[in-house]
């Protein structure tokens, strides 16, 4: 039975009973001798058994307003290099500058090997271009052009020289005529000329331009109808106030 009762007698119901006496016994009693003001009157060890349990934390409250802005600080110290990006495309191409001062001039080559002096073996044949170009004066014209033989031949010829207009030219190109080995040709492109003679072709022709006549240049008179060992002069009459524009290929073969 004690037991029970035991149990039941806690500090709160202690409290509680002497609450109550006193209230019964004469409040202004203990209104004057036990009034408690201050928890320094407790002992503190019952003082930390009426301490209850720590609640739990409340909920957070609303947020205040921002404050005002701090004062700027000072600038932070420079940071650390980064790294190389990558290789960008290729720009366009800028405008052209200046041209830059001329340089010196550079040292001399090597002589090179000596070209043929000549004569043109027998048999042997060599090509080239010509050209005739000039403008007649209001009075017709006697119009001079020259073929120089790179390679000097051993001697001239008489009269064995042919000029062949651009129609005669047209006409030898496609086979049409001249075909004997004994006469000048074109074959690939390239002029034929037979032993000892000298073969001109036109393949440019001017209308108010005419050939005349061929002239061996530094030769005695009988080759003044053909050509000599260094070439040959061909004339051409040029229309008052015309235009000779007149060019072609030659060959010539060594006899």
């Amino acid at each position: 039975m004690f037991s029970k009762v035991r149990k039941r007698v806690t500090y709160a119901n202690v409290v509680a009973t002497l609450a109550l006496i006193f209230a019964m016994t004469g409040g202004a009693l203990a209104a004057s001798r036990y009034l408690i003001t201050s928890t320094k009157q407790i002992k503190p060890s019952v003082l930390a058994q009426l301490k209850g349990a720590k609640g739990a934390p409340g909920a957070n409250g609303a947020a205040g307003s921002q404050g005002p802005s701090g004062a700027k600080g000072e600038a932070g110290g420079p940071g650390p290099a980064g790294s190389n990006g990558s290789v960008g495309p290729q720009g366009p191409a800028g405008p052209q500058g200046p041209a830059g001062p001329q340089g010196d001039a550079g040292a001399k080559g090597a002589t090179g090997p000596a070209g043929p002096v000549g004569p043109l073996p027998s048999g042997d044949t060599e090509r080239g271009t010509w050209t005739a170009v000039t403008t007649s004066p209001a009075t017709e014209l006697i119009a001079p052009s020259a073929i120089t033989f790179p390679i000097p031949l051993a001697q001239g010829q008489k009269e064995h020289v042919f000029f062949f207009d651009a129609e005669e030219t047209e006409e030898i190109e496609a086979e049409a005529r001249n075909t004997a080995a004994n006469e000048c040709k074109i074959t690939g492109g390239a002029p034929v000329a037979p032993a000892g003679m000298l073969c001109v072709f036109t393949h440019v022709e001017s209308k108010e331009a005419q050939f005349q006549a061929f002239q061996a240049p530094e030769e005695p008179e009988s080759l003044t109808e053909g050509y000599s060992k260094f070439g040959v002069w061909m004339s051409f009459k040029v229309a008052p106030k015309g235009v000779l524009r007149d060019q072609g290929i030659w060959a010539v073969t060594a006899p």
